[in-house]
């Protein structure tokens, strides 16, 4: 990944136009660049392998949404991020997504509130929302799931993580539905 959320700086067109193509000299692996999930569109898209997401696209204005509002928020994401993978003629590869286990993880899943209610149903509905849209999905080349893996932490109940929570059940069906099509 060449570079990550740099939302502020993605403006400068050419002057990432002439990075990538020096770096491509020097480098011979896949370059990947990560766009923010509100900065879906770089015109330089077509200079790189994949197209590259940090996924905390909000899915609810709502505290506690339905399972179908939260599929049909992805499915609009999913669609949204497609048309751009068909632009450009390049895959998609999430480069992170993960959902705090709080009550406001489908209104704000990039923030973690240190006073939140925790929720990990939520956490999990917003998983599956993801899941369910993606799983199938050939265009998707890879997810990177945030998960930092510190259940022992005294805020447990109110971080990213997902394992020995529900969420984390979603994630292995996930990747169980992945392998079938691959």
């Amino acid at each position: 990944i060449l570079a990550s959320e740099l939302s502020n700086l993605y403006q400068y067109e050419n002057q990432w136009r002439n990075l990538i193509r020096e770096i491509r000299q020097e480098f011979s692996e896949k370059l990947i660049l990560t766009s923010n999930w509100d900065k879906l569109e770089l015109p330089f898209w077509n200079e790189l392998d994949a197209i590259g997401v940090s996924a905390y696209f909000p899915l609810s204005k709502n505290l506690n949404p339905s399972q179908t509002e939260l599929n049909e928020a992805w499915l609009l994401h999913k669609t949204h991020l497609l048309e751009i993978s068909h632009r450009y003629n390049r895959p998609l590869h999430i480069t992170e997504i993960g959902y705090p286990s709080i009550q406001t993880a489908a209104q704000a899943p990039w923030e973690l509130l240190p006073n939140s209610v925790s929720d990990f149903s939520l956490q999990a509905r917003c998983f599956e929302a993801f899941r369910s849209a993606w799983s199938s999905e050939v265009n998707l080349i890879k997810v990177n799931f945030w998960d930092t893996g510190y259940p022992q932490l005294p805020y447990y109940s109110f971080n990213f993580d997902t394992i020995g929570k529900p969420a984390g059940d979603i994630i292995k069906k996930f990747f169980q539905e992945r392998i079938k099509i691959l």
